[in-house]
């Protein structure tokens, strides 16, 4: 029998720019899906924290799928990429034209260069990272996410998932993990 849990998530961004927008992508199997973006987190500083669903119990067979996306303050957008196949760039240039105008507005808006980014930048950046989060969310294959799972001592307890300049780590009371990322744009 399997058991409804939940636990929240907090993304640290430990990286040496400003992120102008963050958005995360869970998938629990095809049982439950969570996303959430934010937008302007510091260098060192951490997001508001959300929720994600997940099964506990004798016979679940679930598994845990993280993908992340942000953008800095250069307008350079990037995405886990845990070497698991080639398809999540498929994926991506399947979406390129959902992607494209508002890339061009971040390009614009970050190129004026003000020490504060900008509500256009802003805007732009969660419109490209959450339109790749939710375009991979509503594609029921696991390539390209990162595998981690979340157990029963995880529940309504944080998991913290660090972006640092050459990782990202995924830290839960039940375990660590870590995948690469890549540059999209």
């Amino acid at each position: 029998m399997a058991d409804h849990q939940v636990a929240s998530v907090k993304v640290v961004n430990n990286t040496s720019r400003t992120l102008l927008s963050i958005s995360i992508s869970h998938k629990y199997s095809d049982v439950f899906k969570n996303s959430h973006t934010w937008e302007n987190i510091g260098i060192n500083a951490g997001t508001s924290t959300s929720e994600v669903d997940f099964n506990t119990g004798f016979f679940t067979t679930g598994r845990d799928w993280w993908v992340l996306t942000w953008v800095d303050d250069q307008g350079n957008t990037y995405m886990t990429d845990p070497n698991n196949f080639r398809s999540i760039l498929d994926f991506l240039e399947k979406i390129t034209n959902r992607i494209a105008e508002p890339l061009a507005q971040l390009a614009t808006a970050v190129a004026v260069g003000s020490p504060e980014p900008t509500s256009k930048a802003l805007a732009a950046a969660a419109a490209v990272s959450g339109a790749i989060a939710e375009a991979l969310l509503n594609n029921e294959s696991t390539d390209g996410f990162k595998q981690h799972i979340l157990r029963e001592e995880d529940t309504k307890k944080p998991t913290v998932i660090t972006i640092k300049d050459d990782e990202v780590e995924f830290r839960s009371e039940s375990g660590v993990s870590t995948t690469v990322f890549k540059k999209v744009n």
